[in-house]
């Protein structure tokens, strides 16, 4: 079991505040505010918005449970007064052992009406264009429901007969990332993520990006750091943190996960997916923007499928 101290500052890489992303008009990015109908109340307020987050997970699926950090560089785009509140989504299931804001004890007051919002209240002042960096040290629960970060089980074939292996896998559209880690989780914000997975060593980690380091942390559990993702909404941030097997395409460039039993029947996907890619990217006249695409067979998924950025579940 990791303890909370396996997640201080040494594993959480905080840099300088990233430039804004880009991609959206302003008032679309930030919330689409005026463009949606419905209760007003379900919306984040639309006074600041994510530039880059770096999210540290520690998944420990036995216990189902995980310990975490977030680290959000946020803009204000609209002058937040002392004693109003920063307001963001976070399950109520988080239980915070700390919260800065630049560096400074921050008080928070997680919402109980059911809407999942979680309040931050700086004790200055918070001027419009500028920058502050949010941190939180939490920890919070691995869902069984095939939402936001869950756990999924498929069996292999042992002398012992058929014994269950477990991995955790994320779906986060339309609104579970508030599951995983505090943050803006509407589509119409955009940041870019730098995500680090600690998880035992006989376990690997992918997400959207590939990753640019893989370091022992001690005798039972590795870390896995990925690249900076490009700026994206929130819900299309995913992971996996697996024991599965994987097809590789020559170049290393698309990767087919799946069970053990059914890994000798990618030859399709990994046949027909890189040919849709290429195919895409000529009809469009639009190059695929990551470094890799890989595709995951979750033993029990029922959302169809997910096309999360250069990680598709289904």
């Amino acid at each position: 079991m990791l303890a909370p101290a396996a997640l201080g500052s040494p594993l959480r890489p905080v840099g300088p505040p990233l430039p804004a992303a880009q991609g959206l008009p302003h008032g679309l990015a930030h919330g689409l505010r005026g463009r949606t109908q419905g209760d007003a109340s379900w919306r984040l307020p639309g006074d600041a918005h994510p530039l880059h987050y770096d999210v540290h997970i520690a998944p420990e699926l036995d216990g189902l449970y995980f310990i975490a950090s977030v680290d959000i560089t946020l803009q204000i785009d609209q002058t937040i007064e002392k004693g109003k509140a920063l307001k963001m989504h976070a399950d109520g299931s988080f239980l915070f052992s700390k919260c800065t804001l630049d560096d400074e004890e921050v008080q928070f007051v997680p919402s109980r009406d059911g809407k999942d919002f979680i309040n931050f209240l700086p004790t200055n002042q918070l001027e419009q264009n500028s920058q502050h960096v949010l941190h939180c040290d939490y920890s919070g629960k691995i869902f069984k429901d095939d939402k936001g970060f869950y756990l999924s089980t498929y069996k292999l074939k042992s002398g012992l007969g058929a014994v269950p292996v477990k991995l955790g896998v994320t779906q986060f559209e339309m609104t579970f990332a508030r599951r995983a880690f505090p943050c803006f989780d509407e589509p119409g914000y955009r940041a870019t993520f730098a995500l680090t997975i600690t998880h035992r060593i006989q376990q690997s980690a992918i997400s959207n990006t590939p990753p640019r380091l893989i370091l022992p942390v001690n005798e039972t559990h590795a870390q896995t750091q990925f690249e900076k993702t490009p700026a994206m909404p929130v819900y299309t941030l995913a992971w996996l943190v697996s024991q599965m097997p994987n097809v590789s395409s020559a170049d290393g460039t698309f990767h087919t996960y799946a069970p053990p039993a059914y890994i000798t029947k990618t030859a399709l996907s990994q046949s027909v997916g890189p040919q849709v890619l290429s195919g895409m990217e000529e009809y469009t006249g639009i190059p695929y923007a990551l470094d890799k695409m890989d595709q995951v067979a979750v033993p029990d998924f029922n959302f169809g499928a997910m096309e999360n950025w250069g990680l598709v579940t289904y």
